[in-house]
Parts: C-alpha cells; structure tokens; sequence
C-alpha cells in the first residue's frame, strides 16, 4: 500500500514538474523565436538604409535589394536587383511573386525573411523589396532550442530524483505506523490464540457432563474468534510479506474443481445448487496456495448469501491470454453506496445476519490481497436485491 502511495506521490510530482517545465520551455522558445525573427527584420532595415545611402551593409552575408517597375500584379512586373551577395535574379524573381501574392510587408520563404517597401500604400504596388538569407541564424536558433530541450530534460530528470529520494521521508511516518499496526495484529492474535484454544478444550470437557444452551454459546463463539484470529494472522502475514512466496505455472481447472466439489454439498444441504462451466486443462502462474485460498473464500460468500432455491454458477474460461474465473449468485445485501467497501476488513451490511452466517469479515480483504500479490485482479459487480458476481482475472 505505501509503495503504491510513494508511485502515485512521485507520479503527480512527475506531472506538475512535467507541466510546469513544459510551460518554461514553450514560453522562453517563443520568447527566442521572437527576439530571433525581430533580429532579422531589424537586419533588414538596416540593408534598406544601406542601400539608400550607398555602402555595403556586413551582415547578414547573403542578400539583396531588388527595384519593382510596372507592377500590375503578382505575375506580370519587372525587377531590377539593386544590390544581391548569393542571390541570383531569377530566385529573386520567384520570392518576390511568392511575396507580394500574400499582401504582407513582412515574411519569410524557405528561410529567407523579405521585406517589401510599396509606393501606393492604398493599392499596395511595391516598388522595393528586401531579402535575406537567414538560414545561419535559423541554424543558431535551432541549436539553442536543442540545448534548452537538453537542460530542461536534466532539470526534470534531476526534479524527479530528489522527488523520488523526498519520498521516502515523507513516507517514512506512514511506514512505521502501518509496520507497528501490522506487528500489533499479529502479536495480539498470537496472544489471543492461545486462551481461545484452551477455553475450546476446556468446553469440549464440560459438554461431556453438561450439555446446554450457554456451552453451546460458548464453544460458537470460541471457534468464531479461533476464525478471527486465523483470519488476522493470514491478512498480516500477506501484508507483511514475510511469507516466502513461489509462484509456478499450475493447472487452475484442476484446482478449481478439487476446492468447489465439496461445496456442492454443503449448498445441496442448504437448499442451493452448484453448476460448474470449467474449460479443462487451464494453466497460470502464481501461487497455487493462493488461489485455492480464493475460490474457497467466494465459494463460502456464495454458498452462505445466495438466496434459498437458486443456482449459484461457477465458471472458469480463457480469453486471450487471461483466464478469468467468476462465481455468480442470486441474491446481493449490498447497498450502491457500500460498492467499494465490500474489499475493506470487517465490512458488514448487517450485524445481525453476520451473526447467523458467521465468519470474520475479512474473507473478501484476504481474498484481495492475494490476488494482489500474484499480480491478479478480483472485481465485484453487485445489483442491489437481484445478483451478485465475483471475477478474479489471471
């Protein structure tokens, strides 16, 4: 449980860290952009001013300043280069056509940035054009815009570590409070398990001389709490994770119908019926221990909450490469608002019924957690009155 905290504590400190870098980077890219393009256009004024006043204009390297004569529109006009360092006439003439067919003093074409002068602003006929290669600055642009990838990848990398790292002290209170709950649990149920065995030896004595309501009592509630502290001693040992675990590839069907035959019975005797659906020879890895543990827990559920005359459906298939087993039912106590509760220690509907049927209250927690450790996944779906159904996926 604190390891699943500690993924989705680092997780949702990966995704802001995440956002707030991405919002960095998107604005200073923009920032660079923009004071890049601004450069370039400053640069072209500056050779506008150059080629006004007669003298060679250093940067950038490659450019020109073209005349536009007899313009009538975007493909019938006559240009003369004033001033061209690495562009020749006829790649002049195409960008200016692409230029002044788009009505912008300002753009760029295959990165060369223009800038057209008109001589009727209200008809827009050009009479200069400006142009220069800005592929070396774009080049530059570019570069930069790597390295602040890079940088922005280390900062949130090294984000995520120190979050990661932050983690375990932040964690570390919780830790120590669910360990000593653990340990508190399984010390007081060694405790408990011992006068409860003798108190049940003790009464199995008495009933040889007396034989009445109350020693019945007696000897009902010993074994309900020997069932309790049973069932504590399982949850903490799963929980803890003491127990050496080895899981193995096993036959589910064969396991499935060795645990589920004896029930057939005890239903038969309380008026239910057991149907079986088993796809023969189905295999998955995990603990074999572990899923017997399983089926008996929502087999017992079935057998003791289904309603009297009806057929409780045990069946087990392959689909893909899972294999889901699935124990159905007529009858459900559960109301919508406890759906999700019903995986939680001790979770009762009614007091009193669980009195009748008995057990502790943990078999569903138990059953939860050991799905959980052979990576398994157990589901309910509950209709209030009318069915309940059980799946474990493997």
């Amino acid at each position: 449980m604190v390891k699943k905290a500690r993924l989705k504590f680092i997780l949702c400190c990966f995704l802001i860290f995440f956002v707030l870098m991405g919002c960095v980077f998107g604005i200073s890219t923009s920032i660079l952009k923009h004071n890049t393009e601004r450069g370039i256009f400053n640069s072209l004024k500056e050779i506008e001013t150059a080629s006004v006043n007669n003298f060679q204009p250093t940067y950038p390297k490659n450019y020109f300043v073209a005349n536009v004569y007899n313009y009538s529109d975007a493909e019938n006009f006559n240009l003369i280069l004033k001033y061209a360092v690495g562009f020749e006439l006829e790649s002049v003439e195409a960008l200016t056509k692409t230029a002044v067919s788009k009505f912008y003093p300002l753009g760029s074409e295959n990165n060369v940035y223009y800038k057209i002068t008109y001589l009727d602003e209200t008809n827009q006929i050009p009479k200069l054009i400006i142009g220069a290669d800005a592929t070396h600055i774009l080049e530059y642009y570019k570069q930069s815009v790597l390295d602040l990838m890079v940088v922005s990848i280390i900062i949130l990398c090294s984000l995520i570590i120190v979050c990661w790292l932050f983690s375990f002290w932040v964690f570390k209170p919780i830790t120590e409070t669910l360990f000593n709950q653990r340990q508190f649990i399984s010390d007081i149920s060694h405790e408990i398990k011992t006068p409860v065995t003798i108190i049940s030896a003790n009464v199995d004595v008495i009933k040889n001389s007396v034989d009445n309501e109350y020693v019945n009592n007696i000897k009902e509630q010993s074994e309900r709490i020997g069932y309790l502290v049973n069932d504590l001693l399982t949850l903490s040992s799963i929980e803890e994770g003491t127990t050496e675990i080895k899981r193995e590839n096993f036959s589910v069907s064969k396991s499935l119908l060795k645990t589920a035959l004896p029930f057939d019975a005890v239903a038969f005797e309380k008026g239910k019926f057991l149907t079986f659906n088993v796809e023969e020879n189905l295999s998955a890895i995990g603990v074999k221990e572990d899923f017997i543990k399983i089926c008996n827990i929502l087999l017992d559920n079935a057998v003791k909450y289904a309603t009297l005359q009806t057929e409780i459906i045990v069946s087990l298939k392959r689909e893909g490469k899972h294999v889901y087993l699935s124990v159905f039912n007529r009858g459900c106590d559960v109301n919508e608002e406890d759906k999700d509760n019903i995986f939680e220690r001790f979770f009762r509907v009614d007091s009193s019924r669980s009195r009748q049927t008995g057990g502790s209250g943990l078999g569903l927690s138990i059953a939860k957690s050991l799905a959980e450790r052979n990576h398994w996944k157990i589901t309910a779906t509950l209709k209030k009155d009318q069915s309940t159904l059980m799946q474990v996926v493997l």
